[in-house]
């Protein structure tokens, strides 16, 4: 099997696919193989990541399409404008990849300049005079195919480097970000975005701790000052009396090998009981196509988890997850 890479400046721009297209995918891939290439650049993998990941896993063959790039950034630049066809994308997310487009745009550019001005040396700091390159112009193709203006564009950069920022210091934040779990501001992100590490991590775990779905700059004000009262020393300690037989040791309880097992059995004819009177109480000639295939796209997922796990009871239990 070919051996591909994977480079996590290319991976950040895939948007994380929900786990019943994920299922659906690799039902799919089951039956029919991978029939579609995977897009690679010297052996990076630029867009197939989880065609690529469902392959290897399942031993499954694939074909590799090689893209000619002048650099990096405009292998980034591509793989950006390939996720943002994909349908149902956050505006949170959209945003990101525009930024992501600009910031690939304008380093693509010193590239090819850097590359045919020898001559032009840059100062002692490294950097290049600003007016080597017009940044109107190379922005000229993003504003035409998004219909965004060029303040925007500027805008959705500073977030997708805010963005990029945030996940260093707390991945799982990020992501919440991305993909709208949360509703927070774009001022909001450039605070947090400002804070150390650790801070950053305490909003995080007061945003998940306490199902906040909507962050304000109270929370982030909170998220702060509780790392720091975290961190205090209590005003005053008590002594606890304990009892004579308290036992030392917490005893864990004994884990029951079938509780799984017992609670889906439990919950799925409650499944049952909700699609009989969907069946009987639905006209579906009068619903949405929308709906009815949100409905099969998660009946089909369902439909071949269910056939995975009867296979593993037939097998004799073996817990395989293939």
């Amino acid at each position: 099997m070919i051996k591909l890479l994977t480079d996590p400046d290319i991976t950040i721009l895939k948007y994380p696919s929900d786990a019943s297209r994920a299922v659906l995918l690799e039902a799919d891939m089951s039956h029919n193989g991978c029939t579609k290439p995977i897009l690679t650049w010297k052996g990076i993998i630029i867009d197939g990541h989880k065609r690529h990941e469902i392959c290897s896993r399942l031993g499954l063959p694939f074909t590799v399409t090689q893209k000619d790039f002048y650099s990096k950034n405009e292998a980034i630049l591509y793989a950006c404008e390939q996720e943002f066809e994909q349908e149902n994308l956050p505006a949170a997310f959209q945003k990101y990849l525009l930024g992501k487009m600009v910031q690939a745009s304008i380093a693509l550019a010193w590239d090819k300049f850097i590359a045919t001005n020898p001559q032009v040396q840059p100062d002692d700091n490294g950097n290049y005079s600003i007016c080597c390159i017009n940044r109107s112009v190379i922005l000229s193709d993003i504003i035409a195919k998004y219909g965004k203006k060029k303040s925007s564009l500027y805008a959705y950069r500073d977030y997708a480097e805010q963005i990029d920022v945030i996940r260093k210091k707390e991945p799982k934040l990020a992501r919440i970000i991305l993909t709208e779990q949360i509703q927070i501001s774009l001022e909001n992100v450039t605070e947090i975005s400002r804070l150390p590490a650790d801070e950053v991590r305490n909003i995080y775990s007061t945003i998940e701790s306490e199902n906040i779905t909507k962050v304000t700059h109270s929370h982030v004000i909170y998220g702060k000052m509780r790392k720091r009262s975290i961190a205090a020393p209590p005003a005053a300690k008590r002594t606890e009396e304990k009892h004579p037989y308290s036992p030392k040791i917490k005893e864990m309880p004994i884990q029951d090998p079938d509780a799984e097992l017992k609670s889906l059995t439990f919950t799925i004819p409650s499944w049952m009981g909700s699609i009989q009177r969907a069946r009987e109480r639905t006209n579906l000639s009068t619903t949405t196509e929308e709906a009815r295939q949100k409905l099969d796209h998660q009946l089909a997922a369902l439909s071949f988890l269910a056939e995975q796990l009867r296979k593993q009871i037939t097998a004799g239990g073996n817990n395989h997850n293939g």
